[in-house]
């Protein structure tokens, strides 16, 4: 019943009838010690992960300016100008077509499959 009581799924007169005072008092107090621990228990967590990310920060500032300059192109403070988004897409280009060696393998071994199904399905055919 606590764990329904924490997910708000239960019945508020049956505590009622339980008692008239005891029942809701009960009720009041376990909420409120559940959300307080809870909240406790978040803010911690946040708090936390915080000061860890504080300490990186120190420790790598390239990543904190990263993050600050795609925060302000992103919420349009600060335009990117054209020979930087002329350089990110080249260098998308650049490795959509640097991999080209690796797929040769996998795309010649599909070729010599397709050859060797016309020629079964030819031989099977005429026979």
């Amino acid at each position: 019943m606590l764990f329904e009581m924490i997910l708000m799924k239960f019945d508020s007169d049956e505590l009622s009838r339980a008692g008239t005072f005891l029942g809701p008092f009960s009720l009041t107090l376990f909420t409120l010690l559940v959300v307080f621990i809870c909240l406790s228990m978040f803010l911690s967590i946040i708090n936390d992960n915080f000061r860890l990310a504080r300490e990186k920060v120190i420790e790598d500032p390239e990543v904190f300016s990263y993050i600050v300059k795609k925060f302000l192109q992103w919420t349009g403070i600060r335009k990117r100008p054209e020979w930087e988004i002329q350089e990110e897409k080249d260098q998308q280009t650049r490795q959509k077509y640097l991999h080209t060696t690796d797929t040769l393998r996998l795309r010649t071994n599909q070729l010599v499959n397709q050859i060797n199904r016309m020629y079964f399905n030819q031989r099977t055919t005429n026979v």
